[in-house]
């Protein structure tokens, strides 16, 4: 049994096992191709002077870049948030040290220039670098 793709105006419109002996018919404006072992070739593919092409992958709408510009400004918010609180807390009790005073100064720093970004912008994005 091998895998064959069943072409129809150099699309494949389905993938089947067939032991490509017993008698089928894919159909009067159909093909069907055996797919090589080894070779990808799934549903959608073009198929062209005996070559399978996978379809072009569309540029996502601003609308996608917008909600994975927001979802990333959400998920860098969390990161500096849980970063600044006990850092923050250390400070208010006076009981932080030099570095953790100064790792306070820049990821608040970080947060405001996070805060600053628009997500409306993407993909045109200058993504502020998080402190170390």
């Amino acid at each position: 049994m091998s895998n064959y793709a069943i072409v129809q105006s150099g699309m494949v419109v389905n993938i089947v096992r067939w032991d490509g002996t017993s008698e089928w018919n894919p159909g009067e404006d159909m093909l069907a191709v055996e797919v090589k072992e080894g070779v990808i070739v799934e549903i959608g593919y073009t198929y062209v002077d005996g070559n399978f092409t996978a379809p072009a992958i569309p540029e996502p709408t601003h609308d996608e870049l917008v909600l994975e510009a927001t979802q990333t400004k959400e998920q860098l918010r969390t990161t500096a948030d849980n970063t600044i609180d006990p850092l923050s807390d250390a400070v208010d009790l006076g009981i932080a040290t030099d570095a953790e005073t100064a790792s306070l100064k820049e990821w608040k720093t970080y947060r405001v220039l996070l805060n600053r970004v628009n997500p409306n912008d993407a993909p045109n994005i200058s993504w502020p670098d998080a402190p170390q």
